[in-house]
């Protein structure tokens, strides 16, 4: 199970309320349950290259927030690719 499948999971099914991020997910749930639309589904990072570059960006930030007024240098390639319909396939 991957990070990113374990955080679904979480956030769609019962958990202790002991959990470490119990607080965190139960504000998810909370935002979750308005009255809105909202669908949570899981994506491969092969299927959104430019979320896991920005997410590999963040690992390596200074600060906790940072406002991007360009795409940085690593992410214009595959925002193009993303614009050409490009599809990349798991290894």
């Amino acid at each position: 199970m991957t990070d990113s499948t374990l955080a679904l999971k979480l956030i769609l099914e019962d958990m202790s309320p002991y959990h470490q991020y119990a607080a965190t997910i139960s504000n998810i749930k909370s935002l979750l349950s308005k009255d809105w639309s909202v669908t949570i589904l899981h994506t491969f990072r092969e299927g959104n290259q430019s979320a896991d570059c920005l997410a590999k960006r963040g690992v390596h930030a200074e600060s906790a927030f940072e406002v991007l007024h360009l795409p940085p240098a690593e992410l214009k390639d595959l925002l193009l690719a993303d614009a050409r319909g490009m599809e990349f396939s798991r290894p």
